[in-house]
């Protein structure tokens, strides 16, 4: 992703006003400008690989989010850990769909559920349901650009 990202100025120490308009202005741009940066760190393309995995098997029946029984048909994916985060914890990537193409320009959409502490950084590990949408299971690893549904720059048809 070639955004840029704003920098937080650092500010010294203010002294204490009575102004409180003025402060409370000022906090308000802050935590605009801190939400802007959030957002931008989940808004737009990911550039990544697609593998699928068999959640019986490989990991176990229950994703890493709210502890959700999967299948090899649900509809679901796991996130890479270097996004994920601990992957003992719900992650803020839990329940979001986000939008998957090919570079031969198949697309599909699933929900994040889970945790890939094995694949390579920003990339998506689908249940063979849907990975079948967009490649053959020979291929076994795929290249992808995939993004959050509802974010900023991600915009598809299949996000509605």
């Amino acid at each position: 992703m070639a955004e840029s990202y704003p920098r937080l100025q650092k500010r010294g120490k203010k002294k204490p006003t009575k102004n409180n308009d003025k402060d409370s202005s000022i906090a308000g741009i802050i935590v605009a400008d801190v939400t802007d940066a959030v957002n931008n760190v989940v808004s737009g393309f990911f550039d990544g690989w697609a593998t699928f995995f068999h959640p019986a098997t490989e990991g176990g029946k229950y994703g890493a989010c709210y502890g959700i029984v999967e299948s090899d048909n649900s509809n679901i994916v796991a996130l890479s850990s270097d996004l994920y985060g601990d992957t003992s914890k719900n992650s803020r990537w839990c329940g979001r769909t986000v939008y998957i193409e090919t570079e031969q320009g198949k697309r599909t959409t699933a929900k994040i559920t889970d945790a890939c502490p094995t694949c390579k950084k920003k990339s998506l590990d689908l249940t063979p349901a849907v990975y079948n949408r967009i490649a053959d299971p020979k291929d076994g690893i795929v290249r992808i650009r995939w993004c959050t549904c509802g974010t900023k720059g991600c915009d598809a048809d299949e996000c509605t």
